[in-house]
């Protein structure tokens, strides 16, 4: 046979020809068809009109599972019992199949002290959303990647800002700190904010693309913050399930500095403040992807065409949450950039969170502004109902703070001239960060 179905075919004949069975190389394969698929003209959406093969894989976050048809049927089987699924008959329809794995679902402050003083690791120098139950968190039959429904390990990392070296060095003390077993096998959270302040975003969007892709699929997360939202928002990638007409018209009046040019379906709010360069410092974001900054249409045309197609789908397809069922207490984990809005009911805020509707007011500070995303004294506290029952970790703030099952994880803030980024793992209550050798125990 000739035409897309040979190319598809010769493809998967190439990459497995040489079997194995590592997880993180079947992990980079499948990453590596996808890619090479799109490459040859064959749309990965319309994968299940080619006649011999069936897209019925698994979707969790943004790392598609893919398995050849009938006629390479032993190899079908080799790829699930290597990736610990169960094969599928390519008579199934993509739409027929269940995910039994879990979902994914202003500015920096002033730092401040922990309410209480956790253990830290470093070193010097250098959707679907799950069902809900009673307070809107996870359903009982969600799985895991340890198939219990439950997590047992779980590492979030506060806000990165394009610092790219403290970043792998933070990654390098958890590993040194879990060993890399143990880390293989936790549920990573990021916390959202990768982009500005710090000097290459591209280079950490691009290690976050390829750590996803080398770990066990479904274990890597990544939540929106603030400044994700307003680059999102600016090159037309926002993250939201239904794009209002005109984004316009949730906005209150755009202040003359900030980003003015009428754009098709309109802007985010968050989005043209972003664009002025000076309210989230994202000169620095323009610069990584090699386009000098200037609050004009021009300058936003040519970081639109810069930024690649899969830093564009990794921001499009950002969750506003992040939550799941866990082994130790209280049960439950929420993770929010910057919190959940104490004066609102936690429940309203946590189904319009996973719905990412930009239209629900239960998540507005004021028009244009989300206290999910940008809020500082109205969501640093628990919610009053989840007390007891939820542990709701955030970044956002610039500084460390945990009180009770309350964890607030940014002591560094994203600056580049501050030396701390931390992660916080569960359900040691452990901080580790990447400037500093002792573990800060919580």
């Amino acid at each position: 046979s000739t035409g897309p179905q040979a190319t598809a075919m010769t493809s998967l004949q190439r990459v497995y020809s040489s079997g194995g069975s590592d997880r993180t190389a079947d992990a980079r394969k499948y990453s590596w068809i996808k890619a090479h698929l799109r490459s040859r003209g064959i749309p990965f959406d319309s994968l299940s009109s080619v006649p011999e093969l069936q897209k019925i894989a698994i979707e969790h976050g943004s790392l598609l599972r893919e398995a050849v048809g009938r006629s390479l049927s032993n190899d079908l089987e080799q790829i699930a019992s290597t990736l610990g699924v169960e094969p599928i008959s390519c008579d199934v329809s993509p739409k027929d199949v269940k995910d039994p794995s879990p979902s994914a679902p202003e500015e920096m402050g002033a730092p401040a002290e922990s309410k209480e003083t956790l253990p830290v690791v470093g070193v010097e120098g250098a959707a679907q959303a799950p069902a809900e139950d009673a307070v809107g968190v996870v359903a009982e039959e969600e799985s895991s990647a340890s198939g219990t429904g439950e997590i047992d390990r779980l590492v979030c990392i506060g806000d990165v800002h394009g610092n790219i070296r403290k970043l792998t060095r933070l990654w390098d003390r958890l590993i040194g700190h879990l060993g890399e077993e143990k880390l293989r096998e936790a549920h990573v959270v990021f916390l959202g904010d990768y982009c500005d302040r710090g000097p290459d975003p591209k280079a950490v969007i691009d290690w976050m693309l390829e750590l996803r892709r080398s770990r066990r699929e479904g274990t890597t997360h990544f939540i929106a913050g603030n400044h994700d939202m307003g680059f999102a928002g600016y090159i037309g990638c926002v993250p939201v399930d239904t794009v209002p007409r005109d984004m316009d018209k949730l906005n209150p009046k755009v202040e003359p500095c900030y980003f003015q040019p009428k754009v098709p379906g309109g802007m985010l709010y968050q989005a043209r403040r972003w664009g002025d360069g000076q309210s989230h410092q994202s000169r620095t974001t323009f610069e990584s992807y090699g386009v000098k900054f200037s609050n004009s249409l021009a300058a936003r045309e040519e970081l639109v065409a810069a930024v690649p197609e899969d830093h564009k789908q990794f921001l499009r397809e950002l969750p506003w949450m992040f939550e799941g069922r866990t082994s130790f207490g209280p049960g439950r984990v929420v993770c929010v950039h910057a919190g959940l809005a104490t004066d609102q009911p936690a429940e309203p805020q946590l189904k319009a969170l996973r719905a990412r509707d930009l239209e629900a007011k239960v998540l507005w500070e004021r028009a244009g502004r989300y206290a999910c995303f940008s809020g500082r004294k109205n969501v640093r506290a628990m919610p009053p109902e989840l007390v007891g029952r939820v542990a709701l970790v955030s970044g956002h703030h610039g500084l460390s703070e945990v009180d009770g099952d309350r964890y607030i994880i940014d002591r560094g803030g994203g600056s580049p001239h501050r030396p701390h980024m931390e992660a916080v793992v569960l359900p040691e209550r452990v901080i580790v960060n990447c400037s500093m050798e002792e573990l800060q125990q919580v």
